[in-house]
């Protein structure tokens, strides 16, 4: 994303917010081009609530891809409900009901 960051070119991240680290290395060995850290992994497994560890592991990259990027698309892979949690984590707030 550095590479276009003064191009006019619009950028959209896609993020999958992972529940575990057995989903993301399923993920990274069925989806072509998909590269997930090992260090990210890891954090799944060791972690005491794997679900909330994905959930604060994509707002720390929401928040680390403020100003690169023009949007995030958030995969959230049936844990909706856990977005007003995610954008909290992401430094956004409270967001239910904005579209």
């Amino acid at each position: 994303m550095y590479e276009v960051r003064h191009d006019k070119v619009a950028v959209l991240a896609s993020l999958i917010v992972l529940r575990s680290g057995g989903m993301a290395r399923r993920l990274q060995a069925s989806l072509p081009g998909l590269s997930i850290p090992a260090t990210v992994i890891e954090e799944l497994y060791k972690a005491a609530d794997p679900v909330l560890k994905g959930i604060e592991l994509t707002g720390r990259i929401i928040r680390e891809l403020k100003g690169l990027c023009q949007g995030v698309h958030l995969i959230t892979i049936r844990q909706e409900r856990h977005i007003p949690r995610l954008l909290q984590e992401a430094g956004l707030g409270d967001r239910r009901g904005v579209l």
